[in-house]
């Protein structure tokens, strides 16, 4: 599932978007999140309280259903009980224009008067199901004068039926309302930030509640992996870690965040909040939320054109690094220095060999391409695999090389192949 929050300058046009991408079929619900109680300032119009949340599946046909804790004002209705427990009488007729007849059946109340709904009205069940509910114990007489029901010779009825619906386990659809009870609200969490830090660093930084209740859709998957692409002051790790605490889950998360303040408050957050913070109120956060992760940067960019120009040239282990990556799958878990056989890594498949220096008469010259004695050299490293070597030429045949158990990619045209394979 992919959750995205706008506001309603462009709600409209995300939900083309997202129809294009995803196709309208996997259109979970469009939610709205009562985020702010309108104080301050008195607005010109009208006080803005909400932003949206579109909700989409991947695949909505593969989806098993999700579900909430009911709000507390769901939980106040359920106030009878029995032996299997707290439950609700929800009205068996309704108001609806339909002619269907397999929901206009006749049914025999307890003094045997023989009724079925009134014209405008229908069961809210076919006549299997409620018969069923009532062999279960389901079904609620009530007595009334002046119900919905009237009796097969047309006269009122003095009876009205409902179901019990039990609260089971507490869950249920979640709501298309996102309210300030669940979802939290902005200047709450501001506080919570200015109480992370000691001071206030960051405006509008999503509660941890409204992250909490989302990934609590997922409540089947207490492994799930959240991806935040636009992690702003680190509330999704935030939420994660949280309720790892609480519930003993595995959760992991992948935050991405370009601006300035990925280190000093997206991961400073993170670090806060899993150390503790001495002056925090809430007690877990005071000792510690626990966990880890890993802080990684981007590398510069691989532009071949600016590559053959000379005009931006990456050094020698963040183009080992992407090379390695880009041939193998596999990433290279340090950081890789030249060495005088060349070789950068393996996996089980492949040895992986870089000739290349960042300085474009090196690249242009001859000591930059394979050659006999650098063919002799790498062959001197005691691997079996299959050797990959990347240079920006050769000055051996192909047949020879095959013969060594070596294969040559071209630098910087390698790049270009094995991405776009």
């Amino acid at each position: 599932m992919i959750f995205i929050s706008i506001d309603d300058n462009e709600v409209h046009h995300l939900r083309c978007l997202m129809d294009e991408i995803f196709g309208e079929g996997n259109l979970i619900n469009a939610f709205v999140w009562n985020c702010s109680t309108a104080g301050g300032i008195r607005p010109k119009f009208a006080s803005k309280t909400h932003e949206h949340l579109l909700c989409y599946a991947k695949n909505i046909e593969n989806m098993d259903a999700i579900s909430s804790p009911l709000s507390s004002e769901a939980l106040k209705s359920y106030t009878k009980n029995d032996e299997n427990g707290f439950y609700r009488e929800k009205d068996f007729i309704f108001k609806n224009k339909s002619q269907n007849e397999n929901q206009k059946y006749t049914i025999v109340c307890p003094d045997g008067q023989r009724v079925k709904p009134k014209e405008g009205y229908i069961y809210r069940f076919v006549s299997e199901t409620f018969f069923d509910a009532q062999q279960k114990g389901l079904v609620v007489f009530k007595e009334t004068s002046n119900g919905p029901l009237i009796q097969e010779n047309g006269t009122q009825a003095s009876w009205n039926i409902y179901i019990k619906k039990y609260l089971g386990d507490g869950m249920g659809a979640p709501s298309t309302l996102i309210s300030k009870d669940t979802g939290g609200l902005y200047n709450a969490s501001s506080m919570l930030i200015q109480e992370i830090f000691q001071d206030k660093i960051f405006e509008n930084s999503k509660p941890i509640e409204y992250v909490q209740f989302l990934i609590k859709l997922f409540s089947f998957q207490n492994d799930a992996i959240i991806l935040d692409s636009f992690a702003g002051s680190g509330t999704t790790a935030h939420a994660v870690l949280a309720l790892n605490q609480e519930d003993g889950g595995n959760r992991k998360f992948i935050l991405i965040e370009c601006e300035d303040y990925a280190d000093t408050i997206t991961a400073e957050r993170v670090r806060r909040v899993i150390r503790g913070v001495p002056t925090a109120k809430d007690q877990a956060l005071k000792n510690g939320l626990g966990g880890h992760f890993t802080y990684c940067t981007l590398g510069g960019e691989m532009d071949i054109e600016n590559i053959l120009s000379g005009e931006h040239l990456p050094d020698y282990n963040a183009l080992s690094q992407y090379v390695f990556y880009t041939a193998t799958g596999h990433s290279l878990p340090h950081t890789i220095t030249p060495r005088n056989d060349f070789f950068v890594g393996e996996t089980d498949s492949y040895a992986v060999y870089v000739i290349y220096r960042d300085d474009l008469g090196y690249l242009r010259s001859n000591q930059s391409a394979l050659n006999d004695e650098k063919v002799d050299i790498i062959q001197a490293h005691p691997s079996p695999k299959q050797k990959l070597v990347f240079a920006t030429a050769k000055f051996m045949s192909g047949e020879d090389l095959r013969a060594r158990n070596i294969t040559f990619c071209q630098i910087p045209y390698a790049i270009h192949n094995f991405v776009g394979a």
